[in-house]
């Protein structure tokens, strides 16, 4: 579980680094708690201290408990890499971040140098643990998500087994995370003799996408790919199903919560997602409770 391997993680980042004062064990925490991605980085937040609590409660680590030193990077680059430097110099044994790719890969490349251990929460970029061109794995950088190539794949495949013979792609150039998921599926349906008979490109926050959505129904796919985020994607589908596309249309990791997004549940119907997380998973039950 989730919580099983942050534990684990913790303790062996207690080992490597005590922190200056041995009172306590200091966690940097860097997230967007502010400005456009401040969903994902309060709620990642929540589940942080939610599970701080738990293991302060229960006596904490080695008789050590755990305080949290947060920075609020507003999903920008820049920012988070001031606010790495900023927990460094805070002695913190290890941070935690990873709500978007662009800060993660910021991140990271500062923390190779400290060999600071980092732990990644829900960015998907390959490169946050893995340089392809030297074949460097980075033996500090933890992830506890899928990666955008295996998400990918995994659909890829999918659409393999269904039988599907060509398909669309909607996604957003504008997005690291999107345009991602889109190489890595066109190259995976290359390898699996699935032809892309279409790729629309959409602007984020946009709401209306019958445009995109006509031209691909006039190319007459099997299936449609939308790697995007759930208030998007509830949109796309809704609207697709409206225009009389009534083929299955599938996602990524970021489609949880797309049942919240839109007014007709039914036009989900058909609809298919790859995710490291399942509320329905016994293990899960405890925190879902």
């Amino acid at each position: 579980t989730v919580s099983a391997i942050l534990a684990s993680v913790i303790s062996i980042f207690f080992v490597i680094k005590r922190t200056s004062d041995d009172s306590y064990i200091k966690i940097g925490v860097l997230m967007p708690l502010t400005k456009s991605n401040a969903q994902f980085g309060i709620n990642t937040k929540n589940g942080i201290d939610m599970y701080i609590n738990e293991i302060n409660s229960s006596g904490g680590i080695n008789g050590k408990k755990i305080k949290c030193i947060e920075f609020d990077d507003e999903g920008d680059p820049a920012k988070a890499v001031s606010g790495y430097n900023f927990l460094k110099d805070k002695n913190v044994s290890a941070v935690i971040t990873g709500a978007a790719s662009a800060t993660s890969l910021a991140v990271v490349e500062e923390a190779k140098k400290d060999n600071i251990p980092v732990i990644i929460t829900t960015a998907s970029a390959d490169g946050i643990t893995y340089n392809s061109e030297n074949k460097e794995l980075f033996q500090n950088v933890f992830r506890i998500g899928f990666t955008n190539s295996f998400q990918s794949e995994i659909m890829a495949k999918f659409a393999k087994e269904k039988g599907i013979k060509n398909v669309a792609i909607l996604y957003s150039a504008e997005d690291d995370y999107s345009s991602g998921l889109k190489d890595a599926f066109i190259k995976e349906c290359g390898s699996l003799g699935i032809n892309v008979c279409a790729v629309e490109n959409f602007s984020m926050n946009s709401v209306d996408f019958q445009g995109q959505l006509g031209s691909i129904k006039d190319k007459n796919p099997d299936l449609i790919f939308v790697p995007s985020y759930y208030e998007s994607d509830g949109l796309i589908v809704q609207q697709a199903r409206n225009l009389g596309i009534s083929c299955p249309i599938v996602g990524t990791d970021s489609w949880s919560g797309i049942s919240d997004s839109t007014s007709d549940v039914s036009s989900l119907n058909n609809c298919f997602y790859c995710s490291s997380f399942s509320s329905d998973d016994p293990l899960s039950q405890k925190f879902v409770e």
